[in-house]
């Protein structure tokens, strides 16, 4: 018997992967070591208005540096000390892989569909008054992903 894929992520596009790190710049200098990507700063998204952690404006400054490894976006993330998803995650189970970021075409919707099946969204980000980014955690086998949108940048 053949499963139903309609109402699934199987369409979306998996393009990013990041690591939540200690210490930003050995991180990054012995990656580079090992001939893994040239590293830069990340541009916020054009329309972007805003980061929510567990529904408040973020208070936080972390530091990011991103590079391509073939299809994918790597991003190594050190966070502050104020309360921040990757803070959290750093606290609570160590360095290592935060998320993994899917280009979906209705963040919203999925965001809705994946929350009415038990899963928590802390983390969004505010692209055109929409919302173009989300963390969500699966609550099974420390999975979060991240869902964005690039529809609402390109509308403009």
């Amino acid at each position: 018997m053949k499963k139903d894929l309609s109402n699934t992520l199987i369409s979306g596009i998996c393009w990013d992967m990041a690591v939540v790190v200690r210490d930003l710049e050995s991180t990054v200098k012995r990656l580079e070591e090992l001939s893994i990507g040239l590293f830069v700063v990340p541009e916020a998204p054009e329309g972007a208005e805003g980061l929510f952690y567990n529904g408040e404006p973020l208070e936080s400054e972390y530091k990011a540096l991103v590079t391509r490894l073939g299809n994918m976006q790597i991003e190594i993330i050190q966070p502050d000390d104020k309360p921040n998803p990757w803070k959290e995650f750093l606290d609570t189970r160590g360095e290592g892989i935060h998320h993994i970021g899917f280009q979906v075409d209705d963040v919203e919707g999925e965001v809705s569909r994946l929350a009415g099946r038990g899963a928590e969204v802390p983390f969004i980000g505010k692209i055109n008054g929409k919302t173009g980014a989300a963390y969500v955690d699966l609550n099974i086998a420390n999975i979060v992903l991240e869902l964005t949108s690039f529809n609402d940048v390109a509308e403009q």
